[in-house]
């Protein structure tokens, strides 16, 4: 689709607003969790440049649907604008929330609303039902007690943010297995695996250590018969704000294991494939490499003129440090 402006105050986005960008590049750059951001060229001489100014919001397609980016910087130069905008999501970083403590995932989201200085046109919900403390101490914007620190909702309970115009979703997946495959002779055009056995533990060993307590895990083995051992040593006493127990220690041991391994790196390039959606699963196959691994979709570069992805990014699905505490609170 064309990109569309609308003026700052758009809300319903099905008019043509103030009318259909004939831009010279528009490119939308997602990244799970992170940056969702519009980057525009437009001829300086175009029938809308002079609307195009901050505040403003371009209306454009990103792959799995369209979605409204607010100008937040144009820069101007004789023959072209240069013109930048993040999702409209951005917008909670000027919405205060007062401080508030939370139990589970879904009360944290909740209070995103009751614990609102002002009421924002968001709404806020989760399918996580996952427990664990969440202290706000101060008051702060709504994004940032969204996502940004350990401290944050992200941070405590996990999962993936998915934001729809006004709509945020932190959602235990926010994409799916669609079945998609990526083989050699198909549709993948490079891979590059690294394989450092500098990371190559066999095993794990987590403890907390504070005001003279001390508790540890048992060592979490990944090969109990490797020789030579090679055992992880992970302190997880700042995580904690009472003593944990061995079984909590041992889960995050296992945890700290799974996020290392003699695969220290594999990137892949394929012919971007439509259909597919920030946080979906891909499966990869290589048979020289030994590979055959499921992969997740982290970031997508979406050419809006030409209405096709230019790249598609994949990582390791593996478990956060986050994701671990929580469910053991």
């Amino acid at each position: 689709m064309i990109p569309i402006l609308y003026k700052n105050t758009e809300t319903a986005f099905r008019s043509n607003g103030l009318g259909r960008l004939d831009a010279l590049t528009c490119m939308v750059s997602r990244r799970l969790n992170d940056f969702d951001t519009l980057e525009m060229s437009y001829p300086s001489y175009g029938e809308h440049a002079r609307e195009l100014v901050p505040g403003n919001i371009i209306y454009c397609e990103t792959g799995e649907g369209p979605q409204p980016y607010r100008i937040y910087e144009v820069q101007k130069a004789f023959q072209t604008f240069e013109v930048y905008a993040n999702h409209l999501s951005y917008d909670l970083c000027g919405y205060p929330v007062k401080p508030f403590t939370a139990q589970t995932a879904s009360a944290a989201i909740g209070a995103l609303s009751t614990r609102a200085v002002i009421a924002t046109p968001f709404t806020f919900s989760t399918d996580l039902s996952v427990s664990g403390e969440l202290v706000n101490e101060k008051p702060d914007s709504i994004r940032a007690v969204m996502g940004g620190s350990d401290e944050s909702i992200l941070g405590v309970y996990g999962g993936e943010w998915k934001f729809d115009h006004y709509k945020c979703e932190l959602l235990t997946a926010r994409g799916s297995d669609k079945g998609v495959e990526i083989r050699y002779g198909k549709n993948l055009t490079d891979i590059t695996a690294i394989g450092n056995n500098e990371e190559a533990y066999t095993g794990a060993f987590a403890y907390y250590s504070n005001s003279g307590t001390y508790v540890s895990s048992n060592v979490q083995y990944l090969d109990q018969t490797a020789v030579p051992q090679k055992i992880l040593v992970t302190d997880h006493t700042g995580d904690f704000e009472s003593t944990p127990t061995t079984a909590q220690l041992d889960a995050l041991a296992t945890a700290d294991l799974l996020n290392v391994g003699p695969l220290s790196s594999l990137s892949v390039s394929f012919i971007p494939t439509d259909g597919i959606c920030l946080g979906d699963l891909v499966t990869v196959y290589y048979s020289d490499f030994d590979i055959r691994t499921k992969l997740e979709v982290v970031q997508t570069d979406y050419n809006v003129m030409l209405d096709r992805y230019d790249s598609i990014e994949l990582g390791a699905i593996l478990p956060t440090l986050a994701d671990t505490i929580a469910s053991l609170k």
